[in-house]
């Protein structure tokens, strides 16, 4: 509700926006995406949709090699000045809108010349043919459905009031950075992006561009790197490649979700089985507490929030970070 508000908000200011979504996990309805695709200002397209007909799952189960076929990337471009990169998925836990846990993530702040990569990115998912605008998802029979739920929307919105942004706006960091206190940090960047179509071909190996590039990277380590990901299946050749690293010497910390707090069972089960293999190669191998995300208050007194870490990230050969301010 939040984000369908402010996108509305945002379009009526006349602000074009556009909203691609991976269908997978999506449990906004279509009649919903339908209600925000109806706004002059907003296009809403649906990435490899899975069939609308019969039930979801046994669609999504019947053709598993197609349905399976996603599309991962999170950003957020502004005016082609600004992105937020990162691992961060759009749903109201993820953004500490949902007080049941927390989610630990990480995101980026670009500006510069990557944000026009950013955005060529995201065109050439939004123009390929496995994203489908949401008016061929639903039908113009429900579209009193979809003036019903904009009403609604407004409706709760107006007595929701701006609370939750009144807190987020209010934070230090971003006091700090409406005020310019936090000084940017200058550097070379590239954007590793992955064609879409491979979601639709058998691409050989020296065209898998994101996982080639990343090897090549983690091969061109010196002494160490540190790894945080939420979710860590390595297989064979993952684990090739750490007897590989270790064998050089370079040391290697790896950060992942125990049982506790993995938000996928059956991931975490995957990567279970090669626990034993990292830890005989000489991997550091940790795992977040589900207790890790607790706050105290003034009087000592504990509030419980388990933790589910949705990090990714890697430090190699790590040095320490001096920010250093844009050149003119």
């Amino acid at each position: 509700m939040v984000f369908a508000a402010k996108m509305l908000g945002t379009a009526e200011r006349g602000v074009r926006v556009r909203l691609l979504l991976d269908d997978i996990f999506t449990t906004v309805d279509d009649i919903d995406l339908a209600m925000l695709n109806d706004h002059p200002n907003i296009e809403v397209r649906v990435f490899n949709p899975i069939s609308r007909k019969g039930i979801y799952a046994f669609n999504y189960l019947g053709n598993f090699s197609l349905a399976n076929r996603r599309m991962h990337n999170k950003a957020f471009i502004v005016d082609n000045q600004l992105a937020v990169v990162g691992g961060r998925n759009i749903a109201e836990e993820y953004f500490q809108l949902e007080k049941s846990g927390e989610f630990l993530d990480f995101d980026m702040l670009s500006a510069g010349a990557i944000v026009k990569d950013v955005s060529a990115q995201f065109d050439t998912y939004w123009n390929h043919q496995l994203a489908v605008p949401i008016q061929a998802l639903v039908s113009e029979k429900d579209r009193q459905k979809r003036i019903d739920a904009a009403d609604s929307l407004r409706s709760e919105m107006a007595e929701a009031g701006e609370t939750i942004y009144s807190e987020a706006i209010n934070t230090p960091v971003l006091k700090q950075l409406a005020a310019l206190e936090i000084p940017p940090y200058t550097a070379s960047a590239r954007l590793l992006t992955d064609s879409p179509e491979k979601l639709l071909e058998q691409v050989a190996v020296d065209q898998q561009i994101a996982v080639n590039e990343i090897r090549d990277v983690l091969r061109a380590a010196e002494s160490e790197m540190m790894i945080i990901t939420p979710y860590f299946i390595p297989r064979k050749k993952g684990i090739e490649l750490v007897r590989e690293l270790r064998a050089r010497g370079i040391r290697i910390t790896i950060l992942t979700n125990s049982l506790a707090t993995n938000n996928h069972t059956s991931v975490h089960s995957a990567y279970a089985s090669y626990r034993k293999d990292l830890l005989k190669a000489g991997v550091e191998l940790w795992e977040a507490r589900v207790d890790a995300a607790k706050r105290t208050n003034a009087d000592g007194v504990a509030k419980g929030e388990f933790l589910t870490l949705h990090t990714k990230g890697v430090l190699i050969d790590s040095a320490p970070l001096v920010p250093r301010r844009a050149m003119n």
